[in-house]
């Protein structure tokens, strides 16, 4: 075998280790708060939010350590859940405008994940009543998840009926009945 071969079959050995480790740790640091996410997610289910809440709390701590930005902000936005679960909206607000801040940063502004967090700040302000901002944020994530997913899509059709409950909400029922057909034309069956 020649030299620069030999120093060359090292050296990826060395690169594949080196490598091997990083992953390992990042993957010890996250199983647990995978975990913890996801009794998190199983709590909010059976309507126990307070223990939902340390739940996500305490992954959203791991998911920190370990730089996953993707996870943080779904960590942010369960702990919103949990808030708006509770009644305590203020709460709600600033943690789905962290979830909010993180997918920005990360994503881009049309991704399907800033339109998650549009609709988690537009159910966080329809449960407080402030049904225009709320339909804002609803507006903003029709149009984002119009372009990604379509017209025909049902995530599409989801936010359709999002807007329709807010205008039914409002009295503007001349805009339920458009928000209606779309909903149809979406293939979405949705009750107002």
């Amino acid at each position: 075998m020649y030299p620069h071969a030999l120093i060359r079959t090292v050296f990826i050995w060395v690169v594949f280790l080196f490598c091997n480790h990083f992953n390992a740790q990042s993957q010890k640091d996250t199983i647990p708060s995978f975990e913890k996410f996801k009794n998190g997610k199983t709590l909010l289910r059976e309507y126990k939010s307070d223990s939902a809440l340390v739940c996500f709390k305490k992954a959203l701590i791991g998911y920190k350590k370990s730089s996953s930005q993707k996870r943080i902000a779904d960590s942010y936005d369960m702990i919103a859940q949990s808030h708006k679960d509770l009644f305590d909206f203020d709460k709600a607000l600033v943690f789905a405008k962290k979830a909010l801040a993180v997918r920005l940063e990360n994503f881009g502004q049309k991704s399907k994940e800033v339109a998650t967090s549009y609709l988690m700040m537009g159910h966080v302000l329809r449960e407080n009543d402030q049904y225009e901002e709320a339909m804002e944020y609803y507006q903003k994530a029709l149009a984002i998840r119009e372009v990604i997913f379509g017209k025909e899509d049902y995530g599409t059709a989801d936010c359709y009926h999002y807007v329709g409950v807010i205008h039914h909400v409002l009295a503007k029922y001349d805009m339920v009945v458009v928000v209606c057909f779309r909903i149809k034309k979406s293939k979405g069956i949705f009750p107002l």
